[in-house]
């Protein structure tokens, strides 16, 4: 006789050779037990075997503590720590397995892993989780690597160029390969600090003489560098600042000569 979770019964009578007995049941999730026992003509009971087993056909699940999605990390040692569940009737976790940016898939049963010797950029950390029935769950994060200052260089003016107009263009160039620029401001002789959405700003109404512009760019993780350009403003027709009085004075020079000239030719003829 046969016993499955105490709900069914079966007597099998044997002729000759082995008892073979082939039956398909449906189980819900969780533990059960099978026993199967023996008895002969005469009533007496045989050992009674007995085997207990879990059915699990849930997934487990996992979910990622840190780092936040799109988390910019100003290190490159970037640590990850995540927790699982597996709640009865399930069988439990088993194990788990951690992935960098699509590489190869590690077993852990830790909840947390260190990453080190990051590139900067963007990166992709999986965790997987399985269960004793071999059901996987899978969780994933992205986050951002920054430990470097942006980039910025101004592609024109040159440094020291001279204008002939009150409107002067700057225009420059910046880059970051961690987070990315997130914008750029510009002043003008340490004016107060304007920002620009583009990679250039036109200064107007500028007056004669030197002038420098600083460009500084930040990135998303607010980290900032700075470049500077000075050049001079001329707008004078003849030359520029102070050109006129140059040549004030030299006619003032020529005309206290001619007039030296003329007294002493004076002085000359008086005497003859």
């Amino acid at each position: 006789m046969a016993e499955i979770d105490f709900e069914e019964n079966v007597t099998l009578v044997l002729a000759s050779g082995d008892l073979v007995y082939n039956d398909t049941c449906s189980f819900t999730d969780g533990e059960h037990t099978i026993r199967i026992y023996a008895n002969d003509t005469q009533g007496n009971c045989n050992t009674t075997q007995t085997v207990t087993f879990t059915v699990d056909t849930i997934t487990p699940s996992v979910s990622i503590d840190s780092p936040q999605d799109n988390a910019i990390m100003n290190a490159s040692s970037v640590t990850v720590t995540w927790s699982g569940s597996d709640p009865s009737p399930g069988s439990g976790i088993q194990t788990y397995a951690y992935q960098l940016d699509g590489g190869a898939w590690t077993n852990t049963t830790a909840t947390s892993h260190t990453f080190t010797d990051l590139a900067e950029g963007e990166h992709t950390v999986r965790i997987k989780v399985y269960d004793w029935a071999g059901n996987e769950e899978v969780a994933s994060v992205t986050f951002i690597v920054d430990t470097e200052d942006p980039t910025v260089s101004i592609i024109s003016p040159e440094d020291d160029t001279t204008f002939e107009k009150d409107r002067v263009t700057v225009e420059w160039t910046g880059s970051d390969e961690g987070s990315g620029i997130d914008h750029y401001e510009v002043r003008i002789d340490n004016s107060g600090w304007e920002t620009v959405d583009g990679t250039s700003y036109e200064f107007t109404d500028l007056n004669d003489g030197e002038h420098t512009v600083d460009v500084r760019v930040i990135d998303k993780s607010e980290k900032a560098s700075m470049v500077s350009v000075s050049f001079t403003v001329n707008t004078s027709p003849i030359g520029g600042p102070g050109m006129m009085e140059e040549i004030l004075i030299g006619a003032g020079v020529g005309v206290a000569i001619a007039a030296v000239a003329v007294a002493l030719y004076f002085l000359k003829w008086k005497k003859t």
